[in-house]
């Protein structure tokens, strides 16, 4: 496995595994469900700010897990919401690395939810491995323990989510590798509605880069916003499918109401997935 450079890197104990896993009270499925559902462990109340663990990448038939005590994780599920950097500071786990084609995401469905290859779902191309027509030039990934219902109007967009953890675009100077996890520094968001679904993009840089310390809003970064929207408005136009549009106008919002956003889909997520909720 390849080691994953982290700022807040714990000793990868046993314990510390298993006192972690005490304390979410996770405990596994015996085994997959017969019918498709999102996998989950079981329900668990949410850790809302810690330590990132160590961690380690495995790749493995083409999917990506991430390990810590030599057990696999859910990216999704099984890492701290906030780490212990700053109140504006979320765990990050990148799914695509920046200038890259391959369309690279959780899959909801399979154990510990590996990072693998979307698939395309329907025309020709049914079936076959996704990728971009066009790089996509920043770190691409998810906020863990987030949920963007589609069952629920978003409250500032009017509509529902898409069913995925919310996105985020990293903007930092280096490439990230799928899997990697990283504290990031909110800086704002976009509203993107893509199909009729609310579909935020959240923009923030990984809090060891050194832009973090220079930048602290979207009106600090005009230009890279303009990018960063023009690149989803037109992405999909290749596959035949028309430009996506943004609530707002396409305005960005800046940190605190994004910070809102994360908050109201990590709300959601505890809702559906944990104890507390049950």
């Amino acid at each position: 496995p390849l080691p994953l450079p982290l700022e807040h890197q714990l000793p990868p104990s046993p314990a510390m595994l298993s006192a972690t896993r005490q304390l979410l009270h996770l405990r596994r499925p015996a085994a997959a469900q017969a019918v498709r559902m999102l996998w989950r462990p079981a329900q668990m109340p949410a850790i809302e700010k810690a330590p990132l663990p160590h961690l380690t990448v495995q790749t493995e038939a083409g999917s990506t897990y991430l390990v810590s005590g030599g057990e696999r994780l859910s990216p999704w599920h099984e890492l701290p919401y906030r780490s212990a950097a700053g109140q504006d500071s979320f765990t990050f786990v990148c799914e695509i690395p920046k200038n890259t084609t391959a369309k690279m995401e959780v899959n909801r469905d399979v154990a510990h939810n590996a990072i693998v290859q979307d698939k395309h779902k329907s025309g020709e191309k049914a079936g076959k491995l996704r990728d971009y027509a066009m790089p996509i030039h920043w770190n691409y990934g998810l906020i863990a323990q987030t949920y963007e219902d589609p069952h629920i109007a978003d409250k500032l967009v009017g509509l529902k989510g898409d069913g995925d953890p919310i996105d985020v675009v990293e903007i930092g100077s280096k490439p990230l590798a799928t899997g990697q996890v990283h504290s990031v520094k909110v800086l704002g968001a976009l509203a993107l509605v893509d199909e009729n679904e609310t579909d935020w993009k959240i923009i923030a840089v990984s809090r060891s880069d050194p832009l973090a310390a220079t930048v602290d809003s979207v009106t600090d970064i005009p230009d890279v916003v303009k990018a960063i929207r023009e690149w989803f408005r037109v992405y999909k136009i290749p596959d035949g499918k028309p430009a996506n549009t943004f609530a707002f106008d396409g305005t960005a919002l800046g940190p605190a109401a994004a910070i809102s956003v994360i908050e109201a889909a990590h709300a959601d997520w505890k809702r559906i997935y944990t104890a507390s909720s049950s």
